[in-house]
């Protein structure tokens, strides 16, 4: 792979700070937390994750990065803050013969510059994917020294793009699409084969669990039970969170979806529709009172 950036690849670079626009707000207020209230950000948010209690990993697309942010407290109580805690870009290689920024060498049909999404695993590692992945996760480990190691990826022998990931208990729940303009699609994987870095698949589902559009991107657990968020590119459903294929929370779009402990879903927005290289979006929490019943 050259080291030789392309003019638009230095445009993107601009979008890869956490910051907020200049009098943009990063505070959710206490008279705001029934309300749905999107925080701007200077960089191209796609994939989120949970990291524990109010703390969030984010694949920050363009650099890539991932990005760990936290919701904290306000000190009055009852408003929420925004706040980057950690970031993870340059890691070791397993056999330490250098760095490399977050993945190693392309893979066939995946784009080494961008990272789709990352999360914690039930061992305790951080497995991303890029864009354009189609069979390997890759499993960074902490060296507890506050940085971090790639070791050798997983395979996930599906079909189609990996889009998002989640985990339902000890389950890697997969979305995939064929980026064709058919409809999205999950894949189960059981991570008890975990050992043998094959993950073996138990089940698919399709239009009986999912809403049934191309444009999906995020897939997120709450009490078990599975939710997904349209882009802002769908134009075949109405955009909005669904629980399985129900409309619950109508009109809001993102490229990720995870829920807190008080039941409020964080969404992550990745305007890509904004131009070649797209345009930074925002980080979005809608509380619970916003699903429908």
């Amino acid at each position: 792979m050259s080291n030789t950036k392309s003019p638009e690849y230095e445009k993107a670079e601009t979008y890869t700070r956490l910051s907020v626009p200049p009098g943009a707000p990063k505070v959710i207020l206490p008279k705001q937390m029934d309300e749905i209230v999107s925080i701007p950000l200077g960089f191209c948010p796609l994939g989120i994750s949970n990291y524990g209690g109010l703390q969030f990993l984010v694949a920050h697309y363009w650099s890539p990065a991932i990005l760990a942010v936290k919701f904290s407290e306000l000190p009055d109580g009852g408003g929420l803050e925004l706040v980057r805690k950690d970031c993870i870009n340059w890691v070791e290689l397993e056999d330490g013969s250098g760095k490399v920024r977050i993945f190693p060498e392309m893979t066939p049909g995946s784009d080494g510059k961008r990272i789709q999404c990352a999360l914690l695993s039930p061992n305790g590692e951080i497995w991303a994917t890029r864009n354009g992945e189609r069979d390997h996760i890759w499993r960074l480990a902490s060296d507890h020294k506050g940085g971090w190691r790639l070791l050798s990826p997983l395979k996930v022998r599906g079909v189609g793009y990996i889009e998002s990931m989640a985990m339902l208990d000890d389950h890697l729940l997969v979305l995939r699409s064929k980026q064709d303009g058919t409809d999205v699609w999950v894949e189960n994987y059981d991570t008890d084969t975990l050992d043998t870095n094959n993950l073996f698949l138990t089940d698919i589902y399709h239009d009986d669990v999912v809403p049934q559009s191309p444009w999906i991107y995020g897939i997120g657990v709450k009490d078990g039970e599975l939710y997904f968020i349209t882009s802002i590119s769908n134009n075949v459903i109405p955009r909005g969170i669904y629980h399985y294929d129900e409309l619950v929370v109508p009109g809001v779009w993102g490229t990720g979806l995870v829920f807190a402990a008080d039941g409020s879903a964080i969404v992550t927005q990745y305007n890509a529709d904004a131009g070649p290289l797209g345009e930074p979006s925002a980080i979005v929490r809608v509380p619970a009172g916003a699903f429908l019943p």
